[in-house]
C-alpha cells in the first residue's frame, strides 16, 4: 500500500511557487529589474526580489501578469508544482 503525501501547507505551496518562478526568470536569463518593468509601473528589483521570497504578497492579478511576462501558465498542475506524483 502506498503512503500518502500530507497536503502541503499554504507556507510551503507559495514558497514552491515562486522558486519555481525564480527558476524560470533565470532560465530566460531576465534580471529582476528586467521582469519588474514588464509587470507594472512601479516595481523595481527589490519588489521582484520580495515577491519570489515570499515576503512581499500581491494579488493574482499581479501573479498573472509575472507569469504573462515569464512566458508561462499561472495555472499549472499543482501536482507538478508540489512535487506530488
Amino acid at each position: 500500500m502506498r503512503n500518502k503525501k500530507q497536503p502541503a501547507t499554504a507556507k510551503q505551496a507559495a514558497s514552491t511557487f515562486w522558486d519555481a518562478i525564480r527558476e524560470i526568470r533565470l532560465a530566460k536569463g531576465m534580471t529582476q529589474e528586467e521582469l519588474a518593468e514588464q509587470v507594472r509601473d512601479s516595481a523595481d528589483a527589490p519588489w521582484i526580489s520580495r515577491v519570489e521570497s515570499g515576503k512581499k504578497d500581491i494579488s493574482l492579478r499581479t501573479a498573472i501578469r509575472i507569469a504573462h511576462a515569464l512566458g508561462v501558465d499561472m495555472f499549472v498542475d499543482r501536482y507538478k508544482i508540489l512535487g506530488d506524483d
